[in-house]
């Protein structure tokens, strides 16, 4: 077992004598079993541990044992533990536990590592996991990038036991006599990752004895097919994608033209949580522009000649009362309300020159929202505001950054863009600079 390790880490330069390294633990076989093999090939390391108080005194058991094998193991140099509410955090962020406990852990691996505690982690899965993982990702229909599994190393993270399985754990475990604690969760058949290693793994091993090592081998073979197609495709994909600010922009007209387009967008889209059959929901030809498409954290637009993917951000609904002259902020924007005592006109659309007489005031600051209209500067009618947004080529998701500067539901300027007929300047009196900055 030692060997076995200590080769695997070896061959794919997994560390170094120069990394500090962390030891993601919980207190459960696989990671202890990490910590003794560490402290057996004499590799100094510091142990992580996150109490994510779910499961009362069980968790705070766990974090007990943790820190107690801390001071047995000499190679352990510290123990950092994060106690944390993971059904608080879950609610604040809206996300489900176990999208939480992976958040807060992820993130405190993060933190860690930028404070320079840690250059690189190491996480327990094995051979077994890897397995489990396959069959999960297969039963949620994933491509190659959901079927290769579990990495050898992804940015940080390396995973040495990846060259053992659960078996050769529990046998190292027995032969040196060594405690840990067991996760009363881990019986729980609720979850999927449990139904396949408590039931559905143990029936096919019965009638297949080989069918793990055979999907290990199976695996490892599609890394190396999926590591060749990605640096074929890397070229294509990069002359598709666009970063532009916050978000990316997806060239769907030539996209189009590529064989397979699926196969191209799901490749674009996976890692930000989107599925093959969103994939072809999107290419669909029956799909209309103006479509959205969302992961946990995205939202992917169809926009006219492009897919506009970005992450998902709450709406403000905040509101400012416009009450005059003055310096009006609004979500990091700014208008600028200044009288003048004559016409002033130029092409900087941020820039208006505007009539308003004194009942109108109060005016209100704020973004779009479903039934603003607008009566265009020459127009004699209104129209939806969604439909100028439309004629101007502001998408979806623009639209819902452009401030508004309203009377009710009447927009009197696209801040920007547009201003309304009904504050055109007629003579010079009332006159008023607007400037958006």
């Amino acid at each position: 077992m030692l060997q076995t390790v200590k080769s695997f880490i070896i061959e794919h330069k997994l560390f170094d004598k120069s990394d500090q390294m962390g030891l993601a633990i919980s207190g459960g076989k696989d990671s202890v079993c990490m910590a003794h093999i560490l402290q057996a090939l004499e590799i100094p390391f510091v142990m992580i541990h996150i109490n994510f108080q779910l499961r009362g005194d069980e968790s705070d058991g766990d974090a007990l044992f943790v820190q107690m094998l801390g001071a047995q193991l000499t190679y352990c140099k510290a123990v950092f533990t994060k106690v944390i509410d993971t059904q608080a955090y879950a609610a604040e962020h809206k996300v489900n536990t176990q999208l939480a406990a992976r958040d807060i852990r992820y993130d405190y691996f993060e933190e860690l590592r930028d404070k320079g505690i840690i250059t690189k982690l190491i996480t327990a899965h094995h051979q077994s996991d890897m397995v489990e993982t396959f069959f999960i990702n297969l039963q949620r229909q994933a491509g190659i990038n959901g079927l290769k599994s579990i990495p050898i190393k992804r940015d940080f993270i390396v995973r040495p036991f990846l060259a053992v399985n659960s078996e050769a754990i529990v046998d190292y475990l027995e032969q040196n006599n060594i405690d840990y604690r067991s996760d009363s969760s881990n019986n729980s058949n609720k979850y999927t990752r449990n139904t396949w290693r408590n039931i559905l793994l143990p029936q096919l091993k019965e009638h297949v004895p080989e069918i793990e090592q055979n999907v290990v081998s199976a695996i490892h073979q599609l890394q190396q097919e999926n590591e060749v197609l990605s640096w074929l495709l890397k070229e294509k994909i990069d002359a598709l994608a666009t970063s532009i600010k916050n978000s990316l922009h997806i060239d769907s007209e030539t996209l189009a033209t590529y064989p397979q387009a699926t196969v191209f967008l799901y490749r674009i889209v996976d890692k930000y949580g989107f599925n093959f059959a969103q994939c072809l929901q999107i290419l669909d030809k029956n799909t209309k522009v103006g479509a959205t498409f969302y992961s946990n954290s995205h939202q992917l637009l169809v926009d006219r000649k492009a897919f506009i993917l970005e992450p998902i951000t709450e709406r403000t609904t905040h509101t400012l009362t416009v009450t005059g002259v003055g310096v009006y902020k609004l979500d990091g924007q700014e208008l600028t309300v200044a009288e003048i005592n004559q016409t002033e006109f130029n092409s900087n659309q941020k820039e208006e020159t505007v009539s308003i007489p004194s009942s109108l005031f109060p005016l209100i600051l704020r973004f779009w929202q479903e039934g603003d209209r607008i009566q265009p500067l020459g127009m004699t009618g209104s129209k939806l505001l969604s439909d100028f947004f439309i004629d101007q080529k502001i998408n979806n998701s623009e639209k819902h950054t452009v401030p508004l500067l309203c009377k009710d539901s009447e927009v009197l300027w696209v801040c920007g863009h547009r201003i309304s007929d009904k504050i055109k300047v007629r003579n010079d009196e009332l006159v008023y600079k607007l400037t958006l900055a």
